[in-house]
């Protein structure tokens, strides 16, 4: 299992350690980082619901849906994510927490710009999908009954969120869906951590790297 180090500005930060937000919208990834194409919300369902325990969710789930969860296996090889709050806005400048990587989408915004859009291409098959999964994760997350025909676009509640947590921006070509999030008690220094050579961190990420604490090498 490779752990990866993240730089994130607030107030992003605290939206993902309160567990406001479980995704982090990104231009580049690492090559270990394999994009997910398709995969169906029933999988969708079961394989979230193994990695976390948002007491919300379990309160909403049914006999079909606790039967495709003890039946499904992970999706993903899961890799840990080191999350550093950038000095931005008052941020700390320390790893603040620790998430698993669940899954990443292939959004293709800036791509798109760049290449023309086209409406069978797999990025507007991945951003439709992403936008009924970022839909149904804030239904549970807020103990609401999703409506699954029309509730990503036609509720202003939720396209009020979409804005909240950058999603608008539309400056991005991916997405990082965290789960297992951990809020560190205590902020960890930069210098606690090895780059992928083995090598003291003296500086944190532009966007991520691969990254170790030390002591936990050989884990």
């Amino acid at each position: 299992m490779k752990s990866i180090m993240i730089s994130i500005n607030p107030p992003y930060t605290h939206q993902i350690l309160s567990k406001e937000k479980w995704y982090e919208f990104r231009k580049k990834i690492l090559k270990d980082m394999h994009p997910r194409t398709e995969f169906s919300l029933t999988e969708w369902y079961a394989s979230f619901y193994r990695f976390n325990t948002s007491e919300n969710w379990l309160k909403l789930r049914n006999d079909d849906f606790h039967q495709a969860c003890t039946n499904k296996e992970p999706m993903n090889e899961v890799t840990k994510i080191y999350i550093y709050e950038t000095k931005n806005k008052g941020g700390s400048g320390k790893i603040v927490g620790e998430a698993d990587l669940f899954t990443v989408f292939p959004i293709g915004y800036i791509r798109e710009k760049e290449e023309g859009y086209r409406v069978d291409c797999d990025y507007a098959k991945c951003r439709h999908l992403a936008i009924k999964n970022l839909y149904l994760d804030w239904c549970f997350m807020n103990n609401l009954k999703p409506n699954l025909n029309e509730g990503w676009f036609s509720s202003k509640k939720f396209i009020s969120y979409l804005e909240k947590i950058g999603w608008e921006t539309h400056d991005f070509d991916y997405i990082l869906w965290f789960a297992n999030v951990q809020e560190y008690q205590k902020s960890i220094e930069i210098s606690e951590f090895l780059d992928s050579k083995g090598n003291v961190m003296s500086r944190p990420p532009q966007n991520m790297c691969y990254a170790e604490m030390r002591g936990t090498e050989n884990d």
